[in-house]
């Protein structure tokens, strides 16, 4: 029987179900410890945290890393597309007029956008491997 995922801390008002009384050990290199102490981070768990939730959570989000000199690429990529999206919203709620002659326009800015992000972090190489 599996027990339902509980992301929380122990304390004392923990239901007793939940309440973590057993511990793994698990041993690393130094390379490795460092890399699992990364992964947290990005995540903003601790890492206790992220392994359970790795262990315990089905699609656990992958951890994009952004090579340093595409940061402010990346960045300013996703304010444009966070701006085509607002558009288009607009343009679907009729609130800009002749909107439907820049739609296509707009559509094929963002499919372009969405590739160059993808570039950036190498994830349609990375795809294909």
């Amino acid at each position: 029987m599996k027990q339902e995922y509980n992301p929380g801390r122990q304390g004392p008002n923990l239901d007793p179900g939940y309440k973590r009384d057993r511990a793994v050990t698990v041993r690393l290199n130094g390379a490795e410890h460092q890399f699992l102490k990364e992964l947290a981070k990005q995540s903003n768990l601790e890492v206790a945290a992220y392994l359970r939730q790795c262990a315990f959570i089905e699609n656990v989000p992958p951890v994009v890393n952004i090579p340093e000199i595409n940061r402010g690429a990346w960045r300013a990529l996703g304010k444009t597309l966070s701006n085509f999206n607002q558009c288009i919203r607009l343009i679907h709620r009729g609130m800009i007029i002749n909107g439907q002659e820049l739609l296509p326009l707009i559509l094929t800015t963002k499919a372009e956008s969405e590739t160059l992000r993808d570039a950036l972090v190498g994830a349609k190489e990375e795809a294909g491997k």
